[in-house]
């Protein structure tokens, strides 16, 4: 596509929307309001990454990270296992994450509605009792998404969607179909992962890297190229949006930086969608005489609750050994979404990639620095050793578990010295829960796999940020409403994942469309309320 098509001709009008993030949530969303004739324009402070030609004055691993997708810089982290300072895995340009995520699209259980209930014993969390809405009003938001984005997958006999309609996905792999059939005759229920993707020959879904086959359902593919090319929507890409100038009602401009010149741009309608962690840095930073603690804070909630989810990545591997199995991301289960009085979460089948490799590198690394040996990730004794330690997992089929985060105030995201940081304190009921799933599963399956866990102790999904501006009802208790609009700013709406009370234990990404679909109903039902 022609960039220059779709960039906007005039920065000085007032468009209908202005959406802040060209993800997952600003992305939907911003599709469905140009879809109803509405001028809706993006700001992205990546590229186009349909081809990335853009022109980088950054730095040259900057620009390499950019292009592919990746957020370029490090973010700082006081955390239970240390301070951090390092790229946590979400993207940068047009699709946000999805253009580097795995696609699999899968929705909460109505039981993740009323997440209160299933804690009695952490009282300390800051659990809400609902959610504003309930799954029965959502439920036809997921199905409008899953068609969106084309969810191929098989029907999960934990799930209560009897009108869920997937289309039907590829064949097992020869050693999926042997796993599957073992996964039931030990009393599992497997069904075929929840996947957004046109599957191609010579195309396994592209996690972790922008899909150049287009085969992958991304939000660039889906929502962004329709919006620009047939609604008429235009986009600012190496936008950075400084701050966001409002009164006590009212949002009235996005300040942002556009080729080393500041722009202030007009919208009757602005929507942040920047992601859960950048969304509370802009309204930190969006500070004034009337707001003095940053925009949309007045109860102080902006940026706490930060909420990740805990991911174990581990291996099930045939105890006799198996030479044709290949690991694609086909199989999932929930069977241990509950145990007995643990909420845990997903376990889905991540197949044989990137981060499986830098996995094994991490640990071979740990082994190593045992000796006082101090070596790099990629050099060639590390290398070769990570050679050997894949073979060491022939046979068997990767996964990675979704367990529920809790929210708590003390974990949040603030600003210090002008920059995004975040706290977190890793609590001991996670830990628990981590270790009651793992522990399930490798008993049930020990007659003829075994579990091999390729996870440390810190085993947070720093791409799962969510929860640092939920909505509620009340707000004292909130920073948005049921509808995602500011309780203090009448045309702000907030869509990415920040919006989310409690994390749920999947994948966060179904949600996130399915709620931005909703929203943008509900911005066109009122349209005419906005000035």
């Amino acid at each position: 596509m022609d960039m220059n098509k779709y960039k906007p001709d005039n920065l000085e009008k007032k468009w209908d929307v202005i959406v802040i993030g060209a993800g997952m949530g600003g992305g939907v969303f911003g599709y469905e309001m140009a879809k109803t004739g509405k001028e809706v324009l993006f700001l992205e402070s990546g590229y186009f990454l349909s081809n990335a030609l853009e022109e980088c004055n950054d730095s040259k691993d900057v620009c390499v990270r950019k292009k592919n997708g990746q957020w370029p810089y490090k973010v700082k982290g006081n955390t239970t296992f240390g301070q951090r300072n390092s790229f946590l895995s979400i993207g940068c340009g047009t699709g946000g994450s999805t253009s580097i995520y795995a696609a699999q699209l899968e929705r909460m259980f109505p039981s993740d509605f009323s997440p209160k209930r299933n804690y009695p014993d952490s009282p300390d969390a800051n659990l809400p009792e609902k959610w504003p809405i309930n799954y029965q009003d959502f439920e036809r938001f997921y199905q409008e998404a899953e068609r969106l984005f084309r969810v191929t997958g098989g029907k999960d006999f934990f799930s209560s969607d009897i009108n869920s309609k997937l289309t039907n996905p590829p064949q097992l792999t020869n050693s999926n179909k042997k796993l599957f059939k073992y996964l039931t005759e030990v009393g599992l229920h497997p069904y075929r992962s929840h996947v957004a993707c046109d599957f191609v020959d010579g195309c396994d879904g592209c996690a972790e890297v922008i899909c150049k086959k287009r085969c992958k359902n991304d939000v660039n593919k889906i929502c962004i190229e329709p919006a620009l090319r047939k609604y008429n929507a235009k986009i600012l890409t190496s936008c950075d949006v400084t701050r966001i100038d409002a009164n006590d009602k009212t949002a009235r401009f996005v300040e942002c930086k556009v080729n080393k010149k500041i722009v202030k741009l007009q919208g009757r309608v602005i929507v942040l969608a920047a992601g859960a962690i950048f969304t509370p840095e802009l309204l930190l930073k969006s500070s004034s005489d009337i707001w003095p603690n940053g925009l949309c804070n007045s109860n102080g909630l902006v940026g706490k609750n930060l909420m990740w989810h805990a991911s174990d990545v581990f291996a099930i591997k045939p105890k006799k050994a198996s030479k044709d199995s290949i690991s694609k991301r086909q199989i999932s289960f929930n069977d241990f979404y509950f145990i007995d009085n643990f909420k845990c979460g997903n376990i889905q089948e991540m197949g044989f990639n990137w981060f499986t490799r830098e996995k094994l590198r991490e640990i071979i690394l740990r082994k190593l620095s045992k000796f006082g040996l101090k070596i790099s990730k990629n050099s060639f004794i590390v290398r070769i050793a990570s050679f050997f330690a894949e073979y060491r997992f022939k046979g068997a089929t990767m996964y990675a578990s979704i367990v529920e985060d809790l929210p708590y105030l003390e974990n949040m995201v603030y600003l210090q010295d002008g920059e995004v940081c975040f706290k977190y304190t890793y609590k001991k009921e996670l830990r628990n829960r981590c270790k009651a799933l793992r522990l399930g599963l490798a008993k049930t399956i020990k007659s003829k796999y075994k579990l091999l866990l390729l996870s440390k102790r810190d085993n947070l999904n720093y791409g799962h940020a969510c929860g640092t501006c939920r909505f509620g009802d009340s707000p004292t208790s909130s920073v948005i409403n049921a509808d995602n609009r500011a309780h203090d700013i009448s045309n702000l709406f907030i869509v990415d994942a920040s919006f989310f009370p409690s994390s749920g234990g999947s994948n966060p990404s179904l949600t996130i469309a399915a709620n931005s679909i909703r929203v943008a109903e509900f911005v066109n039902s009122e349209w005419d309320s906005f000035v």
